[in-house]
């Protein structure tokens, strides 16, 4: 596991320079991931700005995940959560789903934490919108695909040689 389990506040002596939760808005300001931490019954506790933009409305405290996604996805979050839970781990995963309509493709960091006096184990979550680069890579799979059909399939001989006069491919 990637998790220390030791509490940060003035761990080894160190002070924050500012309170928790003013350090809590800054991080959560100043980056272009989206930040989301949930309860131990799944309800949001914290997100930025940048989760909000993703969901497309207003996050509230204490909202439920089915309040702002759909069932499939809730339900594939909720078994991705309680894996967290279980483990204490950090999990990193790329998942594709359908999100109003298209297909998005989010890479995530989710890991379960126990606060003092809190009930249960809250989940936060680090997700980044890697749709773009995942279209990318559909496509240059699919242009190899095609690279190696032709090359397989081809009536002549095609190879490539070096400028020493290697042949450092030739196609069968």
């Amino acid at each position: 596991c990637l998790v220390n389990s030791s509490p940060i506040i003035g761990a080894g002596g160190f002070q924050w320079p500012m309170d928790l939760e003013k350090l809590a808005e800054e991080l959560l300001g100043k980056t272009n991931a989206l930040m989301y931490l949930f309860d131990h019954e799944d309800r949001l506790v914290a997100a930025n700005e940048n989760t909000e933009k993703f969901v497309g409305s207003k996050l509230e405290v204490n909202a439920r995940l089915e309040d702002h996604l759909g069932g499939d996805v809730v339900r594939e979050i909720r078994k991705l959560f309680q894996k967290a839970r279980e483990t204490s781990c950090v999990h990193e995963f790329e998942r594709s789903f359908s999100y109003r309509g298209k297909p998005v493709w989010l890479f995530t960091r989710l890991v379960a934490l126990d606060f003092p006096g809190a009930e249960g184990k809250w989940v936060f979550g680090l997700s980044r919108d890697v749709t773009e680069q995942a279209w990318e890579r559909v496509n240059l799979k699919e242009a190899k695909e095609r690279l190696d059909f032709i090359t397989e399939h081809a009536g002549d001989i095609i190879a490539l040689i070096s400028a020493d006069g290697y042949i450092l491919w030739l196609n069968k």
